[in-house]
């Protein structure tokens, strides 16, 4: 049988006495139509493959994992009904965040969080009718240091000021942020976010509460593969869940050819780029690096005029008894030769603290909270999340 095209249909597969009826009589009140009551999940898995429904309410001793996953991943929506606070974390470990919580003899509380939960109408994509994340991308010269490093510790910093936050990467020298964060065992997470509907939140590990990592293809031909529309979706899916995304693009190359389109790789690092609500250059504070820092500037403007930039002078030296040459070199030769106006943040120099950081895999909030540098990349996430972004 196949149900209407605008019908809201739902299946069960609870085996607790007397909630599965009420739910049942409940969500027909609210305007849904069972379409299968099962005692097994497969069933309804079974179900769904050969006919439409919208919605799985599965109860609390009944979570098969890769069964859940794959009603998901056709896009039906799937709510746990629990009455234990035990089996909240078997639902929330296959990524189902809608629950109801279900209390003997209070049927009518039961109806009212069924009410709160589907007073909207839902449609199979389940598109959030929260605001889209924000979305910036972190880049660089070619030859400038400290590029991902700013970009995980902007994260880091993103999800301790309470902003759900994604750090991904499209390196086209291959992905280096799985060996830094010693999670090799989750290599490449973003191919399989490009191959599933799976909420990237459940693909991509948790460094931290909030804050997830998408990491790429270690080999530098494996993201040149990449398919820059499903790229281009995975950026869309990720402002719809996360606040805030940020795309370590690596350094920029010759823009003239990203512009003509001639490689599949400069076509996902542009195509980042104009989907940005922001982009970050990462500059060092030596002439060289000024230098190409500057060839890329004029590239980027003119090939993203309305996206603003900001330079990130990274390992700026402290003070000292000849003055703080070495950092205004970077705002003096920007301001001098730049073709638009652009504010710069300076991260200082503490190349020991760089260093453990690195090997070590952490944050620097982690291993130095109240050092100049850890306040510095505070001050600069604190700035860029802000909505007056120029």
């Amino acid at each position: 049988m196949t149900s209407a095209a605008n019908e809201l249909c739902f299946a069960t597969s609870i085996t607790r006495e007397g909630v599965e009826s009420e739910i049942v009589e409940g969500m027909t009140k609210l305007g849904w139509r069972v379409a299968l009551r099962a005692l097994e999940l497969t069933q309804v898995l079974d179900f769904a493959q050969r006919d439409h429904i919208d919605l799985a309410l599965v109860g609390g001793d009944r979570p098969d994992g890769p069964t859940l996953i794959a009603l998901m991943e056709q896009g039906i929506r799937v709510v746990g009904v629990v009455d234990s606070p035990l089996a909240v974390p078997r639902f929330q470990a296959y990524g189902v965040a809608d629950l109801i919580h279900y209390e003997s003899r209070n049927q009518e509380r039961l109806l009212a969080d069924l009410g709160a939960l589907f007073k909207s109408r839902i449609t199979r994509s389940h598109r959030s009718a929260k605001p889209a994340g924000r979305f910036f991308c972190v880049t660089g010269a070619a030859g400038a240091p400290g590029r991902t490093t700013i970009a995980f510790n902007l994260a880091m910093e993103s999800a301790d000021l309470g902003h759900s936050t994604l750090l991904a990467e499209i390196d086209r020298a291959g992905g280096t942020l799985a060996q830094q964060l010693g999670l090799l065992n989750s290599a490449s997470t973003l191919n399989r976010a490009l191959s599933t509907r799976l909420p990237i939140s459940q693909i991509a590990p948790a460094v931290a509460g909030n804050f997830h990592v998408l990491t790429a293809p270690l080999q530098s031909v494996m993201v040149a593969d990449l398919d820059p529309e499903l790229v281009s979706g995975l950026w869309e899916r990720a402002t719809s869940e996360f606040e805030i995304s940020i795309v370590d693009v690596g350094s920029i190359g010759d823009l003239n050819e990203i512009a003509n389109g001639k490689r599949r790789v400069e076509r996902l690092l542009v195509d980042a780029l104009m989907k940005s609500d922001g982009v970050l250059v990462v500059v060092t504070p030596d002439p060289q690096s000024v230098a190409r820092t500057l060839r890329a500037l004029d590239a980027l403007s003119a090939e993203i005029p309305e996206i603003p930039i900001q330079l990130v002078a990274n390992r700026v030296p402290q003070k000292s008894g000849r003055g703080n040459r070495d950092s205004f070199s970077v705002i003096d030769a920007v301001g001098a030769f730049a073709e638009r106006s652009l504010k710069i943040h300076q991260i200082p120099l503490d190349l020991d603290l760089f260093g453990r950081a690195l090997n070590q895999g952490r944050a620097i909030a982690e291993l130095a909270p109240r050092s100049p540098v850890r306040k510095a990349i505070r001050a600069l996430a604190e700035d860029v999340w802000s909505p007056k972004v120029a």
